[in-house]
C-alpha cells in the first residue's frame, strides 16, 4: 500500500487543477535515459576532459569493443577485440601506452534509435617511434539504457603501421 504524504497530495491536487491530469510521483522522479547520440557525446566529453571515471560510466559492464578488427589483442598491440569493463580499461591503457594525442576532432555524431555513428580526425605521436600518425576515423556504437554496449572504431591502419616502423 502506497503512503501519500500531505505534500504529495497537495502536489497532485495542484497538478490536477493546472493540467487536468495527475502524474504518479514515480513518474515525476524518473530520470530520462540518454539517447544514443547523447551517450556518445558524453563519452567524447569525458574523453576530451581526461575524465577516466566518466569514460567508464558511459559503458555497459558487458561492453564489446572492436578496435579496427575482430581478433584477440596481441601483447603490446592496440588493435583487436576487448570485452567488459576490464577490457575497456585494457583498451584505454593500451591507447595511453601507444599514443600521445596531439589533436582529436569530432566532426559529426548522428544517432537513430539505439545506434550512433561518429566521425572525425586525429593526430597522435606514436610513443615508441616519435612519429606522427594522422588519420580520419569513424565510430559505431550500440547503446542501451544510456550505456554503450557495442563500440567499433575504425582508422587508417596502413598509416599507423608506417608511423610505427622504427
Amino acid at each position: 500500500m502506497m503512503k501519500i504524504t500531505q505534500k504529495v497530495l497537495l502536489g497532485m491536487i495542484l497538478a490536477l487543477l493546472i493540467t487536468g491530469k495527475v502524474t504518479a510521483q514515480s513518474e515525476l522522479n524518473k530520470k530520462e535515459t540518454m539517447t544514443s547520440k547523447e551517450t556518445v557525446n558524453a563519452f567524447f566529453t569525458a574523453f576530451g576532459n581526461g575524465n577516466y571515471q566518466g569514460i567508464l560510466d558511459v559503458f555497459d559492464p558487458e561492453v564489446e569493443i572492436m578496435a579496427v578488427r575482430k581478433a584477440p589483442v596481441a601483447s603490446g598491440e592496440l588493435y583487436g577485440s576487448y570485452e567488459g569493463i576490464e577490457g575497456l580499461k585494457a583498451f584505454l591503457t593500451n591507447m595511453g601506452n601507444v599514443f600521445d594525442t596531439k589533436a582529436f576532432s569530432v566532426e559529426h555524431v548522428i544517432g537513430e534509435g539505439n545506434v550512433a555513428f561518429a566521425n572525425g580526425t586525429f593526430a597522435h605521436e606514436i610513443k615508441p617511434t616519435g612519429k606522427l600518425y594522422s588519420s580520419a576515423w569513424s565510430l559505431m556504437c550500440e547503446v542501451e539504457d544510456g550505456k554503450i554496449t557495442v563500440y567499433r572504431f575504425y582508422e587508417d591502419t596502413a598509416k599507423y603501421e608506417e608511423a610505427s616502423e622504427k
